[in-house]
């Protein structure tokens, strides 16, 4: 049917992207560029997107940011959105409709104008089984319980969004439970 060649093809190209941006990660041609922005301007972007993907899934998204004065600060929005929509598109596609998904943002401003960010996502889905947990930022790997949910995806969107979180010198921590859900926390 015409829908499923769509899909198909939505599929296809996701994965070449993905695999173009994994080998551009892999030869040293992604550089971080800041770029002068409203704070709230990134996270309007990123929830957009998210809330339109978790509506049609049925899935409650919350959004949640403290001690943000909206200042106008440095930042790779790219990059930074690029993770936070690959994290949060996780959720959304692991978790059960009826389930939530949530971002939480926490704000510290620094001297000299610098501002740190740790950015939460959660959500009460199917989890992630334990003998995944070491390989799950590994290209092309996904978890059994996973596909056996016949779930969508290229098994890169952790991979690039470990590469680019190293690259702007953050980190990222997971700490799941199967049929509980996940919490990546993004600093």
């Amino acid at each position: 049917s015409l829908e499923k060649m769509q899909s198909s093809g939505r599929y296809l190209l996701s994965l070449i992207n993905e695999v173009l941006e994994t080998s551009k990660l892999d030869a040293g041609k992604v550089v971080s560029e800041y770029d002068v922005v409203h704070e709230k301007d990134v996270f309007e972007e990123v929830n957009t997107i998210i809330e339109e993907k978790a509506r049609s899934a049925g899935i409650h998204y919350h959004f949640e940011i403290s001690n943000c004065k909206n200042e106008v600060i440095m930042m790779d929005v790219d990059h930074v959105a690029r993770i936070l929509v690959n994290l949060l598109g996780n959720a959304v596609k692991f978790t059960e409709k009826g389930g939530d998904v949530s971002l939480m943002v926490d704000v510290v401003y620094l001297a000299e104008g610098r501002v740190e960010h740790t950015y939460r996502i959660k959500d009460t889905g199917i989890g992630i089984s334990r003998e995944f947990l070491p390989k799950m930022y590994l290209p092309f790997e996904q978890d059994s319980a996973a596909q056996s949910r016949n779930r969508e995806g290229t098994g890169l969107g952790l991979f690039i969004s470990r590469r680019l979180i190293n690259l702007l010198g953050g980190t990222i921590d997971c700490r799941s439970e199967v049929g509980k859900g996940t919490e990546f926390t993004v600093k």
